[in-house]
C-alpha cells in the first residue's frame, strides 16, 4: 500500500477493498474504518458493495453501535443496481448485525426488503431469522419463518432444525420442542453431536430424564455419530438437572469404561 504511494500509482477500488479485508483479518478494526471513511475524499473512490460487505465483517469485532448505520449504507447500492446471487451473503451479514445489536424490527424490515428486491433467502438466511426470534423469546414468529421456508419449497436441514430446537429451549416451550423432534424423526434428518446435545439439554430443562435417556441411547446406537466428551457431559448435566444421582453414576461409569 505504501509502495503504491511512493510510485505515485493510481489506487483502484480493488486495492482499497483488498486493504480493508487485510486490516479486518488482522483485527486492525480502527484502521479499517478510517480507510473506509476516507475512500471518497482521499482516494476519489466510492465504496461499492464489496467495500461494504467487507467492512460489515468489522462489526463482529466492533461494539460501537454508531458504526451500524454506516454499514447499512450498502442497501442504497443494492436498491439502485441489479442484484447478484452473492448479494444474499451481504444480507445475511446485515441480519447477523441486527441480531448482535438486538435490532429485531430492523431485522424484519431487512428480511422483507431482501425479498422485495429479488434476493432469495437461503437456508442460512432462514436459520438466522429463526435464531433472531429465539433471542427475543418469540417462538411463534420463529415457527412462522420455518413454515414460510417450507412453503417456499426450501427443505429444512439440520442447521434449521438446530436453530428451531434452540429457540424452543430458550422459550421453554417443550410442546413445540417435541413437535420439532418428531418431525426430524419423520424426515429422517441426519443427526450430529450438536443436535443430540441440544435435544438432551432441552429435555433436561423440562425435567424429562426419560426422554434425555432415549435420545442418549439413540445417539450411542447411531453409527454415523462419534460421541465426544461434550455429549456425555450433557447427559451428566441432565441427570443433575433432574436430580437423579443414581443415573448420573451409571452414565459416568459408561464414560469411564469408554475412556479405558
Amino acid at each position: 500500500f505504501e509502495e503504491i504511494k511512493v510510485k505515485e500509482l493510481k489506487y483502484s477500488d480493488v486495492t482499497i477493498n483488498t486493504m480493508l479485508d487485510i486490516l479486518i483479518k488482522s483485527h486492525k478494526i480502527k484502521e479499517a474504518w478510517e480507510l473506509f471513511d476516507c475512500m471518497k475524499e482521499k482516494y476519489d473512490i466510492d465504496p461499492d458493495k464489496y467495500s461494504y460487505s467487507t467492512i460489515i465483517k468489522a462489526l463482529k469485532y466492533d461494539n460501537d453501535p454508531s458504526k451500524v448505520e454506516k454499514a447499512f449504507g450498502v442497501l442504497d447500492i443494492l436498491r439502485n443496481k441489479n442484484v447478484a446471487v452473492n448479494d444474499e451473503i451481504i444480507f445475511n451479514c446485515l441480519l447477523e448485525v441486527c441480531i448482535k445489536y438486538k435490532m429485531i424490527e430492523k431485522m424484519e424490515k431487512l428480511f422483507e426488503e431482501m425479498k422485495e428486491i429479488g434476493v432469495t433467502p437461503s437456508k442460512v438466511t432462514y436459520s438466522i431469522m429463526i435464531r433472531g426470534y429465539g433471542q427475543i423469546y418469540n417462538i411463534d414468529k420463529a415457527f412462522d419463518i420455518f413454515n414460510e421456508m417450507k412453503a417456499a419449497n426450501c427443505k429444512p436441514n439440520k442447521i434449521i432444525y438446530g436453530a428451531l430446537l434452540n429457540s424452543c429451549v430458550r422459550c421453554s416451550n417443550i410442546n413445540k420442542f417435541n413437535e420439532v423432534y418428531q418431525e426430524m424423526l419423520r424426515e429422517k434428518v441426519e443427526m450430529n453431536v450438536i443436535l443430540y446435545s441440544t435435544l438432551i439439554h432441552g429435555y433436561a430443562k423440562a425435567k424429562k430424564l426419560d426422554k434425555c435417556l432415549e435420545v442418549y441411547d439413540q445417539m450411542l446406537k447411531d453409527a454415523n455419530v462419534s460421541p465426544n466428551i461434550i455429549i456425555h457431559n450433557s447427559m451428566l448435566d441432565a441427570c443433575i438437572e433432574c436430580q437423579n444421582t443414581q443415573k448420573m453414576a451409571e452414565i459416568y461409569d459408561i464414560i469411564r469404561k469408554k475412556a479405558l
